[in-house]
């Protein structure tokens, strides 16, 4: 006899939707999450559909952690250049920056 739950397939949006609300009550931006869950499913490291069976016993977890380390990451990214922005500001002064070559400033950057 299959497993009753292994029966049931869990689709893309209960996915997100699973993977969205494990992150309730922390400060994270609803938009953000999804666009790296979005991406990640184009990439096919994280899958489209599974069993609601494989999401608890094996997927589930991962998924989750994947894509915190991901937001982290993108988070720690966003606050270096927020950094970098305000010392270069505050070093050189407005006028100074608008001076330099924009593609300059976008290569440090990135």
């Amino acid at each position: 006899m299959l497993d009753y739950y292994g029966s049931i397939i869990m689709d893309e949006n209960e996915i997100i939707s699973r993977i969205i609300d494990s992150y309730q009550g922390k400060n994270y931006k609803k938009e953000h999450l999804e666009t790296i869950i979005s991406n990640y499913m184009n990439e096919n490291k994280i899958s489209r559909e599974c069993s609601v069976s494989g999401w608890m016993v094996f997927l589930g977890k991962d998924y989750i952690k994947m894509v915190e380390e991901k937001y982290l990451s993108d988070l720690n990214d966003a606050e270096k250049k927020l950094a970098f922005t305000k010392i270069i500001d505050c070093s050189l002064g407005p006028d100074y920056i608008g001076e330099i070559e924009p593609e300059i400033i976008k290569d440090i950057l990135e």
